[in-house]
């Protein structure tokens, strides 16, 4: 179905590209991060708000026509889900791309880096949508509640990462600028 659609692109999307998000930056551009008045933080939410423009593109036919199937509450979980995978994913990966950092080419989207960061990261990026798929099916009355918490959880694991992998970057330049040579 369209859920198991959404499911799959949007992991299969984040596994590759969030976890390397400075990959296309080359030592050059990396110093020119250190003149810029721009915080690590900063860079990092730049990057991630371009990644979630392009999934939510990609995302958007996919939610329609559960839209058009199943009607607008059930959208509106989907559209939940879907969310709390982006950002779980964003959260983690900005996380890797400051401790494993790799060139990679243009256009080429395949991840490159270790298979168990990658099997890890998708597993970790998909806990909290799982979670809430779950927690759909069961209709209980501590189901919105629940899922409430997942998505401010969730939220709070992105903002950490934000904060985190900001001052990581801003310390480990010159070893990312390395890598990426």
């Amino acid at each position: 179905t369209y859920r198991q659609a959404i499911f799959v692109i949007v992991c299969a999307l984040n596994a590759n590209v969030t976890l390397n998000c400075l990959g296309l930056d080359r030592p050059a551009g990396l110093t020119r991060y250190l003149v810029l008045p721009i915080r690590g933080k900063d860079l990092f939410l730049a990057k991630n708000a371009a990644v979630m423009v392009v999934v939510a593109v990609q995302l958007m036919p996919l939610l329609a026509v559960g839209a058009w199937q199943s009607g607008f509450v059930q959208l509106g979980a989907e559209t939940m889900v879907a969310s709390v995978l982006i950002v779980a994913h964003l959260a983690w990966g900005n996380v890797v791309s400051v401790f494993e950092p790799r060139r990679s080419e243009p256009y080429k989207f395949a991840s490159s880096g270790e298979l168990v960061t990658t099997l890890v990261s998708a597993l970790i990026g998909s806990i909290p949508g799982v979670t809430m798929i779950v927690m759909l099916r069961f209709e209980s009355s501590v189901t919105a509640l629940a899922i409430a918490g997942i998505v401010l959880l969730t939220v709070a694991a992105y903002y950490g990462s934000l904060r985190y992998a900001g001052r990581s970057f801003e310390r480990r330049i010159e070893i990312i600028s390395s890598r990426l040579a």
